[in-house]
């Protein structure tokens, strides 16, 4: 009986060992031996810096001697790349292309061809400036006629409108993620006036309302630009009356200053404005396009400026540049070349570019 007592108690200890065992081995929160997935810190993105190049050319006048030309695109050829370049381009479309409709014509009333924007937009021109002195060589009907034409093409303008309504559209471009805006005035339009009641057919130089137009478009965008129709023809030098307005537009809060109509280059400046911001002020880009008698006109301009925008939206506007272009004729066919590969064909040297705006290649 002893024995038998001995077994069980013996079977007994056995399967209580057993069964403490077996719980054991439930994984417990509290199991000294557990590892807890470590912690990855992450890492916030790296914001880049924004950075655009925007650049401007010279009038694009055509005379008679441009105006049958079928394609303008063998014209640009030479200095298509550098206007491919740019992140954003504009051009002064002087002569309005208001097509066959008016009967071409070159000076003194201008009526161009449709398709010189076609031909502009395909060699790099992203935007067209129409404030200038033949704006209204044709009346209201030709604003309204280039205007379609232009439209028609796919590229967007300014200084000159279909409507009230149009006018009061601000030209803000996004350009990588940085906004530019853009304003165009001009001095006059050779005596042609504008219909009463129809003011918004072309921007005229006015202090008040530039200053006004500044300050409700720059909230709005990173960068403005402003493009004046000034200055006297074949002057390279800016005249008092232009210093005058390019201050008083770099302290209403203008970034850039694009000037057109003397025809010839005049010099660049960096005017320090009163809040201390700067404004790079091109005076006069000369002609890009053009086949005027006086050749002296046949020297022009690219000018260009980067842009760069940080990761807290700072901006900032530097890096002024001009690349000397030339109009040379071959056989009766007007081109457009670097000055530095024509120069001993054209009536400037490159130094001379040099030192009349004040800047390098």
């Amino acid at each position: 009986m002893r024995k038998f007592l001995l077994l069980c108690c013996t079977l007994f200890l056995l399967s209580a060992c057993s069964v403490s065992e077996k719980y054991q081995k439930i994984p417990s929160n509290e199991t000294v031996d557990e590892k807890k997935p470590e912690k990855v810190e992450q890492k916030a993105p790296v914001t880049k810096d924004k950075k655009i190049s925007v650049a401007m050319i010279g009038d694009v006048l055509l005379h008679e001697q441009l105006l049958h030309y079928k394609d303008y695109s063998p014209s640009f050829a030479a200095v298509e790349d550098d206007l491919q370049s740019y992140d954003f381009l504009l051009a002064n479309q002087e002569s309005m292309p208001v097509g066959k409709a008016f009967g071409l014509s070159g000076y003194p009333k201008f009526a161009s061809p449709d398709y010189i924007v076609r031909d502009l937009k395909e060699a790099g021109v992203d935007f067209l400036t129409v404030a200038n002195n033949h704006t209204l060589d044709h009346g209201e009907k030709g604003v309204l006629a280039a205007l379609k034409n232009i439209e028609s093409y796919g590229l967007p303008y300014v200084g000159a409108y279909k409507s009230a309504k149009d006018q009061q559209k601000m030209r803000i471009v996004d350009v990588k993620g940085i906004k530019i805006g853009i304003l165009a005035y001009t001095y006059g339009t050779n005596g042609n006036e504008t219909p009463p009641g129809k003011e918004y057919l072309v921007n005229r130089i006015d202090l008040n309302v530039i200053q006004k137009d500044i300050k409700e478009i720059r909230p709005n965008c990173d960068v403005v630009i402003v493009n004046m129709h000034w200055g006297i023809e074949y002057q390279s030098k800016p005249n008092a009356k232009q210093k005058q307005m390019a201050k008083a537009i770099s302290n209403a809060g203008a970034d850039i200053i694009f000037g057109n109509h003397p025809h010839v280059l005049q010099p660049y400046e960096n005017i320090v404005a009163n809040d201390g911001r700067k404004t790079h002020v091109f005076y006069s880009l000369g002609n890009f396009f053009a086949a005027q008698q006086d050749k002296l006109t046949y020297v022009g301009g690219i000018a260009s400026l980067e842009v760069v925008k940080d990761a807290a939206g700072t901006i900032q506007v530097d890096s002024p540049r001009l690349i000397p272009t030339a109009i040379i004729e071959k056989n009766g066919v007007y081109f457009v070349e670097h000055l530095k590969d024509v120069e001993k064909q054209a009536v400037r040297s490159v130094d001379w570019v040099k030192d009349t705006v004040g800047l390098d290649e």
